[in-house]
Order: structure tokens, then sequence, then C-alpha cells
């Protein structure tokens, strides 16, 4: 069961309940995701998150205590919660020159939004934040009574605050409707106390984990504690799935989820691993580093198929070609038969007309010869006749 912050609840910093199934609420989350991903440039990191601390960071005054090992998601479960509910999120602007002057502004900016502003502020501190254990009991402080003594610079920085509160305190009815100053100042401390949620996350490896508990009792009192120093088999499964559907490229858009024996190898892999080395962030790199080592073998791989593919492509393209080039030819050939036939019959006809003209030509030698011999004869008989006829002129 999950909660819904209606919008009439947000003012009061309460919260309606209401069942909603495990589908319903991923949807949600991923919604949220996805409107954190187009308001930052940064990915996100894989949440690892809770429905019970949804309710403890949206009920009135809801603080939580998130202790476990570092990169459990924490940060990013808290940061999507805040997305999901529109919850003002606060952090440290930790420098190297942070000092207890800066934290107290930084205090201070997160109740003016909650207190003048009406907002719901949720303000993230991270153990490696604390640069002094002064900051842990100013916490300590604001989540037991909304009170952190010295927090204001003066008594006229406060009563400038306190009477920016003074209509809203007689709007609810605080006190009986009265508006004098010790009222406005237990208003001002139940506006904290009701809009301002602390989540701080511990590391519970850090050398000053259990000494910071002990001193500072809100914060195991006053604050919802979801301790989880290791994570399950099942959520180990759950962070490589994510991942690697997160890294999928455009490529990738129609594969299959991860196989389930995959996601169960990562498991049993991880915890094969020394104890000091399964943290939660060390399987996240080692899922990290699978990934990239399987998209680089993936790259060469693909890059050999579409060379021998295009190798393929171009035997293709040649024996196309020569195909064509064999048809081309073989219609060749056969044009080439009918103009050799042609050409062979011209050369028949040829060779016949030549024979003709030859045995023509014989004969019309044969012919010359006989009628030169016959002009000679006719020649001879002409001179005789000639002879007998000047021979009978003489007589």
């Amino acid at each position: 069961m999950t909660g819904i912050l209606t919008k009439e609840n947000r003012k009061r910093g309460g919260k309606s309940m209401q069942l909603i199934s495990k589908s319903d609420y991923s949807s949600q989350l991923q919604r949220a995701i996805n409107r954190m991903k187009a308001d930052y440039e940064e990915a996100i990191s894989l949440p690892i998150s809770d429905i019970f601390m949804e309710i403890a960071l949206t009920s009135p005054g809801g603080s939580v205590l998130l202790a476990g090992q570092s990169g459990i998601g924490s940060r990013a479960a808290i940061e999507i919660m805040s997305q999901m509910h529109q919850m003002k999120l606060c952090n440290l602007r930790v420098s190297s020159s942070y000092s207890l002057r800066q934290f107290n502004q930084d205090l201070r900016d997160a109740i003016q939004m909650a207190c003048v502003d009406g907002e719901q502020v949720l303000l993230v501190i991270e153990d490696y934040q604390l640069l002094d254990e002064s900051f842990l009991q100013h916490i300590n402080s604001l989540i037991a009574s909304g009170n952190v003594p010295g927090l204001y610079n003066s008594q006229q920085e406060v009563d400038s605050l306190l009477s920016r509160l003074r209509d809203s305190a007689m709007e609810e009815g605080f006190g009986g409707g009265g508006s004098t100053t010790g009222n406005l100042h237990d208003y001002f401390a139940f506006k904290i106390q009701q809009n301002v949620h602390v989540a701080m996350i511990m590391n519970t490896g850090h050398q000053k984990f259990a000494s910071r508990i002990l001193s500072n009792p809100s914060l195991y009192k006053r604050c919802n504690i979801i301790w989880q120093p290791n994570l399950s088999p099942e959520t180990l499964k759950q962070i490589a799935e994510l991942s690697l559907i997160q890294k999928k490229d455009d490529s990738d858009k129609n594969s299959q989820p991860p196989a389930n024996w995959l996601l169960q190898s990562f498991v049993q892999l991880f915890q094969l691993a020394p104890s000091e080395s399964q943290s939660p962030e060390r399987f996240s790199i080692f899922v990290e580093n699978f990934h990239q080592l399987l998209s680089a073998k993936r790259a060469t791989i693909e890059r050999r198929v579409n060379s021998l593919r295009g190798g393929v492509t171009k035997l293709t393209e040649t024996r196309t070609a020569v195909a064509k080039l064999q048809k081309r030819a073989a219609k060749k050939s056969k044009q080439l038969a009918e103009k050799q036939a042609e050409a062979d019959a011209a050369l028949a006809e040829i060779t016949k007309s030549m024979t003709s003209a030859n045995e023509q030509k014989a004969d019309m030698e044969g012919l010359k010869s006989a009628t030169e011999a016959e002009n000679l004869k006719i020649e001879e008989q002409k001179k005789l006749i000639d002879q007998q006829l000047s021979e009978l002129s003489r007589c």
C-alpha cells in the first residue's frame, strides 16, 4: 500500500492513503524518473526505494534515516520521492570552505521555504557532508523540537520572520486565535515540524556511525529508520536488469530483456567476492563493466559481420554482373552466328559468281583466239585476192 499526497492534504502537511498495485506504483516511479531526466542533464542513479520511505517522508513531520552501504541508491530514491510528491528538495551547498555559518544559512533557507512559503521541504543530508559534529546536533534539535538554538543571528531577524507568520497562525486558529510572540514561537516550531522533512543518509560502514546515532537520539527516536546494510539477491537482480535496460542504445530497442539466467549469474558471481567487496556500488560497477565488455565485443562482431556482408554484397553484385554479361554474350553469339551464316551464304554466292565469271572469261578468251585466227585467215585470203586482182590487172 502507498499513499497519494492530495492538494488538500498538502496544505495541512498530511496525506491520505489508498491502495495501489505494485505495477501502478512502478509506473508512477518511472514517470517521476522521466520527469527528472527531462529537468537534469546528468543521468539518475538506479533507484533502490521502498514504499515505506515514501510514507515516512510525506507524513506530517516525517523524517527518515537511511542506513546502508554506499552506492545503495538512497539519494536517487529520495529525489524520486520528492519529484512524485512535488516536495522542495534542499541540499547542503558544501564546499572546501563550508562551515557552521554556511550550514545554518542552508537551514534558514529550508525553514523559510517551509514556514513562510508553505512548501513541503525535503532536506537531504549525507554523512560525508557533516564536516563538523555541530551540524548533526542542529539537525537533532530540529527534528526533536522544531527549534535550533542560535540558528538566527539576531532577535530582530527572528521577529521579522515571526511577523510574516502572524496571519497564517490566526487563520489556522493556533493557540486559541491568539497572536502573542510566545504563541508565534510555538507556531513557528509547529510549522517546522510539519513541513520540514529530513532525510539523513548514513553509511553503516563509517567509523563514526554508531557514535553519531547514540549522541543524537532523535535520529532513532523521531525518524523512521530504513536499515538496509545489504541488498537482497532479488534487488541485485533488479539493479542488473534496470542497468542493462537503461544502457541499451537505439540498435538494441527491439532486443529482449536480459535473461533470468544472466541476472542470476551476476548475483552468484557477486556473492563469491570477498565480503569487504560486496557493496552495492561495486555491484553496479561490475554490471557496468560487463555491459562495456559486451558492447565492445558486440561492436567488434558487428564490424566483422558488416565487413563480411560488404564482401557478400560485392560478390552478389559481381555474380549479377557476370550473369548479365553472359546473357548478353549469349545473345551476341546468336546474332554472330546468324551474321556468320549470312556472310557464308554471301561468300558462297560470290564464289559461285566468280567461278561463273572465270568460265565466261575463258570462253571469251577462246572466242577471242578463234576470232583472231579467223581474222588472220581472212587477212591472208584478202591478200591472196588482192594479189590475184593485181595479176589480172596486168594482163
